[in-house]
């Protein structure tokens, strides 16, 4: 069974290196710069939650041309790069093959088989700029990932994986597919826990309510999750933001009403568990992925997991003063990623 990974950062790593431990799979990573030299020279290297380290010697390429068309492509790539690399994905399926997207907020695919007039048909202009994706890949080749897996990309080639590993997976149309099924017994063979569902928009939303109140805080602020849930004013907040989010769920078809209090509570259960890690000696890493692109002056997934959902709301016509406030500020901290100030 081939498998790429394409855009190996630190969810990607954590799946190359799971699908290299297992027999059967033939796995090959796409990815570039510093991190390709150091897997290329050195290999992948996983740092576990107790601090054991594993390294595995794996097939690492800059460009989808030195490989041949794969069984599955698992992308996971950032959502602003998915367009431009729509060609090298394409490549690699050929006729047969599967892409899995990884997604971290609203994917480029929602609107297939949804009603024309949906509020959800989400603006291909923003998610995919002249529907590279959508001619290219097309989203009947698309299996939905959503991933609840706390990594970190800690030096080239290097990834630290600090916990949780549950891998939801759904077809855009709702269907349980022969490929589906395959794809979850492949993911759990190399030892990650999955679920499949008929409704694989529901799971992104359900994820959405944490990622879009918690990311956002944790990106403007520098503090990490934990450090948010010791604050009351920030809790204050989130509690908003998630309200927000579930409403503008629930004006696409779904009730996240069963999801709210966990959502809302995230950051004060993670509060708990890093002093208990800390009475014990232990690194208990909370770091979302937006503030760590944020403090290596990387872009970070503002449309996604904002913007996408603020454009539903305006269609359904919903107020949601914080979560615009958020997405002017992000939008903002975007436009001046990367640079210093004298």
């Amino acid at each position: 069974m081939k498998v790429c990974i394409f855009g190996v950062g630190a969810v990607g790593g954590l799946l190359a290196h799971g699908f290299g431990q297992s027999a059967g799979c033939d796995v090959s990573i796409v990815t570039r710069g510093a991190h390709l030299e150091a897997i290329q020279a050195r290999g992948l290297t996983l740092v576990l939650p107790n601090g054991e380290q594993r390294t595995q010697r794996l097939r690492a390429v800059s460009s989808a041309a030195e490989l041949g068309e794969q069984d599955y492509v698992f992308v996971t790539l950032k959502t602003y790069s998915q367009p431009e690399s729509a060609d090298q994905v394409a490549a690699l399926l050929g006729a047969c093959g599967v892409a899995v997207f990884v997604c971290n907020g609203i994917p480029w695919w929602w609107s297939h088989g949804l009603p024309a007039t949906a509020v959800n048909d989400a603006p291909s202009s923003v998610l995919d700029p002249d529907q590279r994706l959508w001619r290219l890949v097309q989203p009947e080749r698309v299996i939905g990932c959503v991933a609840y897996s706390t990594n970190e990309l800690t030096a080239p080639g290097v990834v630290q994986h600090a916990g949780n590993n549950l891998w939801k997976l759904g077809e855009p149309d709702g269907s349980a597919s022969s490929r589906l099924a395959h794809c979850s017994d492949l993911l759990r063979t190399a030892g990650f826990h999955t679920e499949t569902t008929d409704d694989i928009r529901r799971a992104v939303w359900v994820k959405l309510l944490r990622n879009a109140s918690l990311s956002p805080l944790s990106a403007l602020t520098r503090c990490a999750i934990g450090e948010l849930g010791e604050r009351a004013d920030m809790l204050a907040i989130i509690d908003v933001l998630v309200d927000e989010i579930a409403s503008i769920a629930r004006a696409t078809g779904h009730d996240l009403s069963g999801e709210v209090a966990l959502a809302k509570g995230v950051a004060q259960r993670a509060s708990e568990k890093s002093r208990l890690a800390a009475a014990h000696g232990v690194a208990k890493s909370d770091t979302p992925s937006m503030l760590q692109d944020v403090l290596r002056g990387k872009p970070i997934e503002v449309e996604a997991i904002l913007g996408v959902p603020h454009e539903f709301a305006h269609r359904a016509g919903i107020s949601c003063p914080t979560l615009s406030m958020l997405l002017s500020l992000l939008r903002a901290l975007n436009s001046s990623a990367g640079r210093r100030l004298n």
